[in-house]
C-alpha cells in the first residue's frame, strides 16, 4: 500500500514540477510536457499497458505501453524543453523501452522461446543505439544504459 501511495505522490510531483515557471519560461512548452506525461502515464500509456497485462494480453503493444510510454516521455522531454527534433530520441526510446520489457520478461521466466527473445533483445538494443548517431559521443550515457539491459540481473 505504501509503495502505491509513493508512486501516486511521485507522479503528482512530476506534474507539479512540469507546471512551474522554473521548468521552462514558455507556458506552452510546460503545457506540452504536462500533456505528454499525462498521455504516457494514463490509459494511452503505462496504465493502459498494465491493464492489458493484467488481462493476460501479451503483445508488443502491451509491452510498449507498460514502461515504454514513460521511457519515451523521459527521452523526448529534453528535446521538447530545447525545442529540438525528438525523432532520434523517440526511435531510441521505442527500441530500448521494448528491449527493457523483453529483458524483464526473460528474467521472470524461462520459456522455450527465450533464445528468440534474446536475439530480439540484441536487435532492439542495436537499433536503439544506432538511433543516437546524430548526437555523437554526447549520447554515450544513453548508449551505456541500453547496453546495461543486456547484462542486468534481478
Amino acid at each position: 500500500a505504501t509503495a502505491i501511495l509513493a508512486g501516486d505522490a511521485l507522479l503528482s510531483l512530476a506534474f507539479e514540477i512540469l507546471s512551474e515557471a522554473s521548468t521552462h519560461p514558455d507556458a506552452n512548452i510546460r503545457v506540452t510536457l504536462i500533456s505528454q506525461l499525462a498521455k504516457a502515464s494514463g490509459m494511452a500509456g503505462m496504465i493502459g499497458g498494465q491493464m492489458l497485462d493484467i488481462s493476460g494480453d501479451d503483445t508488443i503493444q502491451t509491452q510498449k505501453l507498460k514502461t515504454g510510454a514513460l521511457f519515451r516521455f523521459a527521452c523526448e522531454a529534453g528535446a521538447t524543453l530545447a525545442g529540438a527534433d525528438a525523432t532520434p530520441l523517440r526511435q531510441y526510446a521505442d527500441n530500448i523501452g521494448l528491449a527493457y520489457q523483453i529483458a524483464d520478461d526473460l528474467l521472470d521466466a524461462n520459456s522455450p522461446s527465450a533464445e528468440h527473445h534474446k536475439a530480439q533483445l540484441h536487435q532492439l538494443t542495436a537499433a536503439g543505439i544506432a538511433a543516437l548517431a546524430p548526437y555523437g559521443p554526447r549520447a554515450d550515457p544513453l548508449r551505456q544504459a541500453a547496453r546495461f539491459m543486456l547484462t542486468r540481473g534481478k
